[in-house]
């Protein structure tokens, strides 16, 4: 199955930059002034 070769890897980086996302959103939200941020 050379398919697993080619998802497998995208779906790692697609749940992982989707977790970032949802981290960067909860770091933001605690913290009042988000200038550290690039929005």
């Amino acid at each position: 199955m050379a398919e697993l070769n080619t998802i497998v890897p995208v779906v790692i980086y697609l749940s992982l930059s989707f977790l970032a996302a949802l981290w960067a959103r909860k770091q933001s939200q605690k913290t009042s002034d988000s200038h550290g941020f690039i929005s």
